[in-house]
């Protein structure tokens, strides 16, 4: 036994001083190689939409001094494939040939680099757009005034060390509550990313920012929301017990019309399925590549390079963007007002 394992030492030891013959990967660009219907089903993407990306990532590296020692189109690639699959970093390196580290720095990289693009494609609307987003809401159901809907969803994320209670939801598991409001069209107009999972969507909201907006006045119209939410002047719920046939007209609408972000969330998920399985990563940079898949939501929404939507026509009816609502009006008389006003017969 003792003469073997000197054998298997030996032996060991001369496959070490034995050079390794140096691998050269292919690093060709696979948008070169594919059909566009393939590309679009590995990275979620047209080409011209990637290539703009990669335009975007290239000027925002330049302006923070940035650089990347891959080609950025691979880079780019290698992101998009990880939140268009979940997959372990080994997995999307194989299918760039990139080894499992640097895709792991790569991803940190153009992360950093598309967060910091967040504020350009997620913004509330604002000047005509405000009369447009009420117009199509209004189309949908009825509605009037409607500038938003607005709910939350859960992310599961890797188990943080450190209060990891905090972290867990509903389901058991660790998670990052997203708070989000949509427009007519499925586009993100504001997210909160950064809340434990087991924080209350109601919360959330009252240390939002855009709350504090509607409160000061700068923002006019409905947001409508379900019954987690207290309902104010500028946010509206459902009755939770219907009386009248008004009543029970207005909580359809209400849900006709705030079921539009349950379908964002929906698309989103379906389109990144990294928000659908586990972010295998901690809080501060799971979060960082949810906010990165709102933003491309929304970039594929500007380009038309996303799900087939089809277009609400804006019904040019004064009565869905001109709801005379006082500013002293609580939410139960904002909500009284607005039943007797539009949907009794």
């Amino acid at each position: 036994m003792a003469a073997g394992h000197r054998a298997i030492v030996r032996d060991r030891m001369f496959l070490k001083q034995v050079p390794r013959p140096r691998v050269f990967r292919d690093r060709s660009n696979p948008l070169e190689d594919l059909r566009e219907e393939e590309i679009f089903a590995r990275y979620r993407f047209r080409p011209d939409t990637i290539y703009f990306i990669v335009d975007l990532c290239q000027a925002a590296a330049r302006d923070t001094g940035r650089c990347f020692a891959i080609p950025l189109v691979l880079c780019v690639l290698s992101y998009l494939r990880f939140l268009a699959t979940g997959a372990f970093q080994l997995t999307v390196g194989d299918t760039v040939n990139l080894s499992q580290p640097t895709v792991s720095r790569v991803c940190r990289q153009v992360g950093q680099v598309l967060s910091a693009l967040a504020d350009r494609y997620i913004s509330f609307p604002s000047g005509d757009r405000v009369r447009q987003v009420k117009q199509q809401f209004g189309a949908m159901a009825g509605f009037p005034n409607v500038v938003g809907v607005i709910d939350c969803t859960h992310v599961s994320i890797k188990k943080p060390s450190a209060n990891p209670e905090d972290y867990i939801g509903r389901k058991g598991i660790p998670t990052i509550n997203v708070q989000a409001v949509c427009d007519a069209s499925y586009r993100i107009t504001s997210a909160v990313v950064m809340w434990p999972g087991r924080t209350h969507d109601a919360r959330i909201w009252r240390q939002c920012a855009l709350r504090r907006r509607f409160e000061d006045g700068d923002m006019h119209g409905f947001l409508l929301a379900d019954s987690g939410y207290a309902c104010t002047r500028y946010m509206l719920t459902p009755y939770m017990n219907p009386v009248g046939e008004a009543q029970a007209r207005y909580n359809g609408a209400l849900c006709r019309t705030r079921v539009t972000v349950e379908q964002t969330f929906g698309i989103l998920k379906q389109r990144f399925q990294v928000l659908r399985r586990k972010l295998n990563c901690y809080p501060e940079r799971a979060c960082m590549h949810i906010r990165n898949c709102i933003t491309l939501h929304n970039l594929g929404i500007d380009r038309r390079d996303i799900v087939a939507v089809d277009p609400i026509e804006p019904n040019d009816n004064p009565h869905y963007h001109r709801v005379d609502v006082g500013d002293n009006m609580d939410g139960r008389a904002a909500r009284e007002y607005v039943t007797r006003m539009y949907f009794e017969r």
